[in-house]
């Protein structure tokens, strides 16, 4: 069996709080502190900053299947 006990206690987290579980907070911190390790580009602020934009699936038929998947700019499962 594969458990991710901190991935549960961060999901069970943003449940409860909503996006400020993700955006702020301990969640936050844990990411930004992971950028910092990592050479990655986000901070704080980023976090605080960002408006998620809302934008239709892209869906194509292939074969007997309906592939829906994330339009640009995010490459999503067509990548």
């Amino acid at each position: 069996m594969f458990k991710q006990s901190e991935l549960a206690v961060t999901l069970k987290r943003i449940a409860e709080q909503g996006p400020k579980g993700f955006y702020e907070g301990q969640t936050a911190e844990l990411i930004v502190k992971q950028m910092q390790r990592s050479g990655g580009l986000i901070g704080y602020q980023d976090l605080l900053d960002y408006q998620p934009k809302w934008r239709n699936a892209l869906r194509q038929k292939w074969r007997e299947f309906e592939v829906v998947s994330s339009p640009p700019p995010s490459s999503g499962g067509t990548a």
